[in-house]
């Protein structure tokens, strides 16, 4: 049997840092698809198809396990131990595990198809010599070193990611707050990829396409 799939997707961005590094920061994309055309080709019985809705089935999820645990906090990884799942947690440590199977393209246990969601990091050391990026002052020079280390993210990520059996378009990139004094540049990340090919760079590969309305 052969899979092929478009996704839709979302991606939902966040920072990090290394525990116990002072040196060390990172990004995060959650990539989660507001739906899925899946084609099923066998030998047999020849092509079917048929689309999911991801985001429904995370949410539906999601509800469940806070009715069954009577969990309407805000869930935060502050708040859990790092040496041992405690009872309290217990909402919380099935909401991880339903982000990993998530993950999974093959059996998966809690959902009938792969929810074809993805995830991607990059940790990257904190610049010293600031005078490659544009800006006025050094925090506006900080920050565009932050959006150049997301952009290359993003790009490397849905090429490793996806493939021409696994297409993609971005649909909207969803950030965590404001990570300095102004919101990131959407400019600077997405639309600037578009333009790759024209500055000598390679272009975005024919199996990712993003959203003029991203």
């Amino acid at each position: 049997m052969i899979i092929k799939s478009k996704s839709e997707i979302n991606i939902y961005q966040d920072e990090t840092v290394v525990a116990n590094s002072k040196n060390l920061k990172g990004h995060i994309f959650y990539f989660i698809p507001e739906k899925v055309e899946i084609i099923e080709e066998t030998p047999l019985f020849g092509s079917d198809k048929f689309i999911i809705k991801p985001p429904r089935l995370l949410f539906q999820e999601i509800m469940r396990i806070r009715s069954i645990w009577n969990s309407n906090h805000k869930f935060h990884h502050n708040k859990i131990s790092g040496r041992k799942w405690q009872k309290k947690n217990s909402a919380e440590k099935e909401i991880v595990n339903l982000a990993i199977e998530s993950l999974k393209k093959f059996n998966t246990n809690q959902f009938k198809y792969p929810l074809f969601c993805k995830f991607a990091i990059i940790y990257y050391p904190k610049i010293k010599d600031i005078s490659n990026y544009g800006g006025d002052n050094k925090k506006e020079k900080l920050l565009r070193y932050d959006e150049t280390l997301l952009r290359f993210l993003l790009k490397g990520a849905v090429h490793f990611l996806y493939n021409e059996n696994d297409k993609v378009l971005i649909k909207k990139i969803i950030c965590d707050g404001e990570p300095s004094y102004r919101n990131l540049n959407e400019d600077r990340i997405l639309k600037r990829i578009l333009f790759d090919d024209i500055i000598g760079k390679s272009p975005l590969r024919e199996y990712v396409t993003i959203s003029e309305k991203a």
